[in-house]
């Protein structure tokens, strides 16, 4: 007789539960990046409306951000359409549906990780 008995069902519950853990994680970790990105997005759309509000141009506005010139003025050209309010929820809406096509790059992204 054996010390240990093997459980057939046990033991394939066991491996699902494992694996099923790891794609989870493996989905979470992926969701992440455009998350990260997402969120800078909308930060530095909701600076580039405040520098709006207060008439700064956008050479200026770039300067004070720090921030690359196309980027600023591909936001200020879509904000610009929410004059004179600038709501800088309804600019990061219409940003990100501008930029649909960035999943293409989330896409060779992920490619670069594999």
């Amino acid at each position: 007789m054996c010390i240990f008995e093997y459980n057939e069902e046990l033991h394939i519950k066991n491996e699902c539960k494992i694996a099923m853990e790891a794609v989870i994680e493996k989905g979470f970790a992926q969701g992440q990046e455009p998350g990260r990105e997402q969120g800078q997005q909308k930060t530095l759309t909701e600076l580039i409306c405040k520098k709006m509000k207060k008439n700064k141009s956008i050479e200026v506005t770039a300067g004070d951000l720090e921030t690359d010139m196309d980027n600023i003025r591909n936001i200020w050209q879509i904000a610009s359409r929410f004059a004179p309010d600038f709501d800088a929820d309804q600019v990061f809406a219409a940003v990100l549906e501008k930029n649909v096509p960035r999943q293409e790059l989330f896409d060779q992204k992920k490619k670069k990780l594999h």
